[in-house]
């Protein structure tokens, strides 16, 4: 048995971590007075009109035009940043800048979807919100087909859905050979489709944040969102670094700021996985 000391190699590599909410939003770098209040914008994309009969009105109510609509503001949530920290013994921890900002990179996307689930998907107010079955769960598929159905009447573009990364293995997908592999889509309406590891099964019914890891799937039940498009905005990585002489250590900060924003289309259902999942027998 070998008994002398270990060895110092570099770490194995491994593929970087996919199909999160950093593959389906739109991604804009770089600061600015945004970092502030977050941000706002006008939309067209939840116009709604209809139809006349006709030229000439024959009949009443032939040429009824619907009611105005004016600008659609769309309020983004507050800013927010993403953080880490590392702290070693000085003497065995000479690059403690780059491996903060090796780790920022790492927790971003998860840290990302966390605070998408948990900040802005449950907080959406109410009369924003589509809930066509209102608490109703029904399978998956009739799930996904509904909010197309849905997002195609309320919505101009196509939505984006949003479910927990346990989902991934029933979820009505395109074969991965698609014209772009970085995006998982839908099949066979190619909406694109963030499975978050951070996503939570019950954004409205929240466990505390420390308790959230490893707690998804346990039931098979599950809250499916589709919304409007998604911009993510992030400012540069800010890597800070201290020493404390008296205890000799070193300690590195990494923060980056973040804005999430999110059309002015969403709606859920509630998915009853159970019987993927082996919690109900076939048949029932």
């Amino acid at each position: 048995m070998a008994t002398g000391p270990k060895f110092h190699v570099v770490p194995p590599d491994f593929d970087p971590y996919r199909y999160g909410l950093l593959s389906v939003a739109q991604i804009e770098e770089g600061g600015g007075k945004w970092e502030v209040g977050g941000v706002e914008f006008d939309t067209d994309g939840c116009a709604q009109g209809n139809y006349v009969r006709g030229m000439c009105a024959a009949r009443p109510g032939d040429h009824d035009k619907g009611h105005p609509q004016g600008l659609n503001t769309v309020e983004g949530p507050e800013p927010f940043a993403v953080v880490v920290r590392t702290e070693c013994v000085a003497v065995g921890f000479p690059e403690a800048e780059p491996i903060a900002r090796r780790r920022l990179g790492l927790v971003e996307p998860r840290a990302v979807e966390e605070f998408y689930s948990r900040e802005v998907l449950a907080h959406i107010p109410d009369d924003r919100v589509h809930r066509p079955l209102g608490g109703r769960a029904v399978p998956l598929k009739y799930a996904v087909g509904l909010l197309e159905q849905h997002a195609g009447l309320h919505y101009g573009g196509t939505p984006i859905f949003h479910a927990p990364r346990w989902t991934s293995q029933f979820f009505p997908l395109q074969d991965s050979d698609y014209s772009d592999p970085a995006v998982l889509r839908t099949d066979p309406l190619s909406a694109p489709v963030s499975f978050g590891a951070s996503y939570l099964d019950d954004p409205f019914d929240a466990p505390p944040r420390h308790a959230i890891h490893g707690a998804g799937g346990t039931t098979g039940l599950f809250w499916l969102f589709a919304t409007g498009a998604v911009r993510i905005r992030r400012s540069d990585a800010r890597i800070y670094e201290a020493f404390d002489p008296l205890t000799n250590i070193k300690i590195a900060m990494g923060e980056r700021p973040y804005s999430v924003e999110t059309d002015c289309f969403t709606a859920a259902v509630y998915v009853d996985a159970r019987r993927e999942v082996g919690l109900l027998e076939a048949g029932r």
